[in-house]
């Protein structure tokens, strides 16, 4: 592709980003102004986590039982099941069942007030003090309180709870008024701030939840499931379709498993009508009745709007959901993550939302979420990561639930912001169809992370300013990502490439210290073209400690500052080929002066080849020898022998 084509190919990526980025300031200039990082997230989770764990599994355990109650009222004691009145949960006197009403209309905070769930206090809250639980077409609406809603959560250990399995809570106040749910120790008369004994909680498994105008605060401890808010599905097998987590379908088993669910259905039929036997029911058809009929077997919906949670374990926890919308709603000093989509959320939509100052990360989807669109939000001063997007499989291989091993993914974040976050401005973990487009990342420690075999990653149009360390660092095995059009300033290095297969196209780096775009290991298949790269450092661009084949071409680095040592740069320039080069160099040097040297001792050229007569005479003054002009004949008498008339004898002789 030439320059001026690849130029015209980013340019409405530029100004698209631009649009956005100014859009989502806009829109969110009152989060900005407030500057939250001046302000210090909660310290690392405390609390008792053997007992904290203990009471989890507990509370599991009594939503079990009652969920066991419920069934049996159904087929036991059908007069008090049409009756739609609450009834308490004599095994267990602290719960009270609301059973769903003949006409199906909602519980309100007046029919909870009539039997006394709910007691007024001297300053207008109102306290609850019993476990609430909801079955299958049972509605509660907690709107229209004349105070806050305060739940039981007391130092000596006791805490009450809202669960709906398969029925509708409506947990909404008015732009006016809105609803006020919190934690609450009667004895101190203030929020029940510590978890390690408890604490209050609400949960939706299945059915339908609505968020509106409402303020939770001081809830949830220790787990997903008694995190604070917790929106769930009922429990699944691993092993579901992802491709059929979208329409809802539900997964259809197959071979060994298919009977397995035939035995274990026709037992549970023949439990049932022991059951009903037992109590003097012979028509069978009743079960059939849609008045008994349950939707637990489903995933959770709802939307939650225009409403803040503070303080909660986490702040809002979301799993096996689909069709969830979250607009203009803060989550703020949760004691472990923000929001989090954890298993089998599908075709959600995160608009216009703020997540600041948690002791975690600000946004987690964590694996088996796919489909989510976040836009114009925020992640701010979280003690982890403002966004984090893992996609990886459930499982690498045979597994004991029969895990999925394909990635997940299709998820953006787009025109948002994450600023000033202890660990990575927005973090994607494998994962495949994967944006991260137009944002602005502030402040970090790094700016966009794409690491552990992600696929298909797109960080397009977005402004990245003083991350400490990388802007953008691609890493670890990911393949065909896209780095293109984004406004890079500060930090270490503008965009860093390991072990991994990228096309670096038409970024700007500014005041980079180190490199401007560095590329480490296998990265062969990768191209860096048309990045205007200045700062100053080490170099612009740092390839010698890669490897395979990368194209470079029209890069702008005439305004980088080399600022590398001579040593440094010698050793860039040191590779095995350019020491076997220099090596024959030095060896024909040498060769050639020690030949020099030995021409001038031995005078010039093919002299020691020239014939001289030589003579050598004898003390008698004989005869002439011949001889090279090299050597010199001396005659001298051996062994005292006298010699007689004019000859000589060649022992008598000395080449000296």
């Amino acid at each position: 592709m030439s320059l001026l084509r690849r130029g015209c190919a980013l340019l409405p990526l530029t100004l698209l980003g631009s649009v956005a980025l100014g859009g989502a300031a806009a829109g969110t200039a009152s989060a900005a102004d407030a500057k939250p990082w001046d302000a210090a997230p909660p310290a690392t989770y405390q609390g008792d986590a053997d007992h904290e764990a203990a009471l989890v599994e507990a509370e599991e355990e009594r939503i079990l039982a009652v969920r066991k109650k419920v069934s049996l009222i159904r087929w036991q004691d059908q007069d008090t099941y049409r009756a739609g009145k609450p009834k308490l949960d004599e095994p267990n006197d602290n719960t009270v069942i609301l059973i769903p009403k003949t006409n199906r209309a909602a519980y309100t905070v007046n029919d909870l007030l009539a039997v006394g769930i709910l007691t007024k206090q001297a300053d207008g809250g109102l306290l609850l003090e019993n476990n609430l639980f909801l079955p299958p077409k049972s509605t509660l609406s907690l709107g229209g309180a004349s105070g806050p809603i305060r739940m039981r959560s007391g130092a000596d250990g006791t805490f009450v709870s809202i669960v709906s399995i398969g029925g509708a809570l409506d947990l909404s106040g008015t732009e006016q008024k809105p609803l006020v749910v919190q934690s609450w120790d009667p004895q101190a008369n203030e929020p029940d701030t510590l978890t390690n004994d408890g604490r209050a909680y609400i949960r939706a498994i299945g059915g339908e939840v609505m968020v509106r105008h409402a303020d939770f605060s001081d809830l949830g401890f220790w787990s997903g499931s008694t995190a604070g808010v917790a929106l769930t599905g009922t429990d699944r097998s691993n092993s579901i379709d992802p491709t059929r987590i979208a329409s809802g379908e539900p997964a259809k088993p197959s071979g060994k498993t298919e009977r397995n669910a035939a035995r274990d259905a026709r037992r549970q039929e023949q439990a049932q009508n022991d059951v009903l036997a037992k109590n003097g029911i012979t028509d069978l058809n009743v079960l059939d009745d849609p008045e008994f009929a349950t939707d637990e077997d489903t995933f959770v919906s709802g939307e939650v709007s225009d409403s803040t949670f503070t303080g909660n374990a986490f702040g809002l926890f979301v799993s096996g959901a689909k069709s969830l919308n979250i607009t203009d709603t803060v989550i703020q000093r949760s004691l472990v993550d923000g929001l989090v989509l954890h298993r089998y959320v599908s075709s959600g939509s995160i608009e216009r939302m703020t997540s600041k100052l948690n002791g975690g990360t600000g946004f987690t989807l964590a694996r088996a979420a796919q489909h989510i669109n976040i836009q114009d939000s925020i992640a701010e001063a979280n003690r982890g990561d403002g966004f984090y997007l893992s996609g990886e499989a459930l499982a690498d291989g045979p597994s004991v639930t029969g895990a999925q091993t394909k990635p997940w993914g299709s998820n953006t974040v787009a025109n948002s912001y994450s600023r000033n976050n202890a660990h990575n401005g927005i973090e994607v973990v494998g994962g495949v169809n994967l944006d991260v487009n137009n944002n602005e990342i502030t402040g970090n420690d790094m700016g966009i992370v794409v690491r552990s075999a992600a696929s298909k990653v797109s960080v397009t149009a977005n402004r990245l300013v003083d991350n400490a360390r990388h802007a953008v660092s691609v890493r670890d095995g990911v393949t065909d990502a896209t780095v293109s059009g984004n406004a890079i300033s500060g930090g270490t290095t503008g965009i860093y490439v390991r072990g991994s297969v990228a096309e670096v196209l038409g970024n700007t780096v500014k005041d980079a210290d180190g490199h401007g775009v560095s590329f480490v290991g296998a990265v062969a298949g990768s191209s860096i073209t048309n990045n205007f790269l200045a700062g100053e450092g080490s170099s612009a661009l740092d390839d010698h400690r890669s490897s395979g084949k990368v194209e470079v071409s029209d890069n702008v680095t005439s305004s980088w500052v080399d600022t590398s040592s001579i040593w440094v740069k010698l050793k860039s320039w040191i590779h095995p080929m350019t020491l076997i080069w220099l090596f024959i160099a030095f060896l024909i040097l040498f060769t050639a002066a020690r030949g020099r040297r030995a021409r001038g001792v031995m005078g010039a050229p093919y002299s020691a080849q020239l014939p001289h007569q030589v003579t050598a005479a004898t003390a008698y003054g004989e005869e002439v020898v011949s001889r090279p002009a090299a050597r010199t004949i001396d005659i001298r008498k051996a062994n005292g022998t006298k010699r007689t008339g004019g000859s000589t004898h060649d022992d008598d002789m000395a080449i000296v």
